[in-house]
């Protein structure tokens, strides 16, 4: 009676084991190793839905989508009220170009729990490429309520934000980001052309040198720098940024073009 009491729960516990041992190897980028034991679990317990989404989640990184979907959507099926199978689901279908589905996953992941912030940070990802600014803004904010100190969100709600022409709105939120991040080259760059929009050009050309003294290949910065400093009537330091960014593009190209001949 005893040992067919605590044969149960040993294979329970071996699975427990198995299941953090092969999160253990996932975690560090060890993908084959992770497979192998999830492959394991589902040997003794084939609708294991921790295992089959993990699964998953390793067929996705590996560039296999529709074997990601497949999996993720077998544990979704086993365990409809689990949140993050529905956000690595969103994470596939976005991959996939599938945005509608994408959005219906990350909101599925919300229903369950609310306060899962990386939802709301995927979610709002995806509206902003929908184009749909206000759902964007909204889950933005979303975020921020449950991460305040969150500086890509700052930075990313001031893209919509400027988008919208709301510029005031959008300096605001980048310097937010900054005043939490003040080494994130790509709040400075952005701010740098609203500062631009508005015709405030000293403070621009301020913006693009900093974001530039922490990333000197953001070609983008370089580029707008000097267009600002030609409309500032500084031909010989504008002509002279304009060389650098050409410089950086034709750089990035041969590496690319060194990349394909090796692969």
């Amino acid at each position: 009676m005893s040992e067919q009491i605590e044969a149960p729960n040993q294979q329970t516990l071996t699975i427990h084991q198995d299941i953090d041992l092969g999160v253990e190897h996932h975690n560090a980028g060890r993908l084959p190793e992770a497979e192998r034991i999830y492959k394991r679990v589902l040997q003794a317990e084939p609708e294991h839905p921790v295992a089959l989404h993990l699964l998953g989640v390793v067929a996705h990184q590996s560039g296999e989508n529709d074997i990601a979907t497949d999996l993720i959507g077998k544990a979704l099926a086993i365990k409809p009220e689990f949140p993050e199978a529905h956000y690595n689901l969103g994470i596939v279908l976005r991959e996939q170009g599938k945005l509608d589905e994408a959005v219906a996953s990350y909101r599925q992941a919300l229903a369950i729990k609310p306060e899962y912030a990386d939802a709301h940070t995927k979610l709002a990802a995806v509206l902003y490429e929908q184009g749909k600014l206000d759902d964007a803004i909204a889950s933005y904010h979303n975020v921020l309520a449950l991460k305040p100190d969150f500086a890509e969100v700052y930075n990313n709600l001031g893209l919509a934000l400027q988008e919208q022409e709301k510029l005031d709105d959008a300096v605001a939120s980048y310097q937010k980001a900054l005043a939490i991040m003040p080494i994130c080259a790509e709040a400075h760059y952005n701010l740098g052309n609203v500062y631009k929009s508005q015709g405030k050009l000293f403070d621009a050309v301020a913006r693009y040198e900093q974001a530039l003294t922490i990333s000197p290949s953001l070609v983008e910065a370089r580029h707008n720098l000097g267009n600002v400093l030609l409309m500032q009537g500084n031909i010989s330091a504008g002509l002279d940024q304009a060389r650098k960014s050409r410089g950086v593009i034709e750089f990035r190209s041969e590496i690319k073009i060194g990349y394909e001949i090796l692969h």
